[in-house]
């Protein structure tokens, strides 16, 4: 009785090529290029600014993640008081990587860089948040409290529920250091992507 053939193994480069297609996928078109280019030199100028006064700039991100952020804590109201408190910052970090997802599953895949640069400001700004936990001199912003509502310092609780609010400043420095890397590795990409001569045609 004669045997089936053996299903010829898959080439070697098999999953260099996949690697290819997928990075061919995130090109940057010529026609976005200069917006990208906009956007690399903002991020830029930005991490100078976080540089220089890390506990006062913000970018214009803030201007959607620190809406998102307290509307964390309203979703979050009913919740136990840890979890209500964590939630402003759970939603503020899962907004980009959420806008992140999305770009990868539609057409204009090169738009995960922006979403990649977004979570890196967003982590800088909890970082800076961290910090204040002892010192609390950041002022607080509380939209959807009531008048009489007394207003939490939300790491400075959450440290002390968890018994590190003397590491907040390492705590906040070490995030910082994971924001600057994320926007760093964006901007890497970002001009990597804009140059497809850089890499391989697939």
């Amino acid at each position: 009785m004669d045997m089936p053939p053996m299903p010829a193994p898959p080439p070697k480069d098999a999953p260099r090529g996949r690697l290819a297609a997928a990075w061919s996928a995130l090109r940057i078109p010529p026609v976005h290029l200069p917006v990208h280019a906009l956007l690399v030199i903002y991020y830029l100028y930005a991490l100078w600014r976080y540089h220089q006064t890390p506990q006062e700039y913000s970018t214009v991100f803030w201007f959607i993640h620190g809406v998102m952020h307290e509307v964390g804590h309203a979703a979050a109201s009913f919740l136990p008081e840890t979890i209500h408190v964590l939630a402003g910052s759970l939603l503020q970090w899962l907004t980009p990587i959420a806008c992140g997802v999305y770009f990868l599953r539609s057409t204009e895949r090169h738009a995960v860089f922006l979403s990649l640069a977004w979570l890196g400001f967003s982590l800088l700004d909890s970082a800076a948040y961290m910090r204040d936990a002892i010192e609390q001199e950041l002022q607080l912003v509380a939209p959807f409290a009531g008048p009489d509502t007394e207003l939490i310092h939300d790491w400075a609780f959450l440290f002390s529920q968890w018994g590190c609010l003397h590491s907040a400043h390492a705590i906040g420095n070490a995030v910082s250091a994971i924001g600057y890397f994320t926007v760093i590795l964006a901007v890497i990409l970002t001009v990597a992507a804009a140059f497809p001569r850089w890499t391989k045609n697939t």
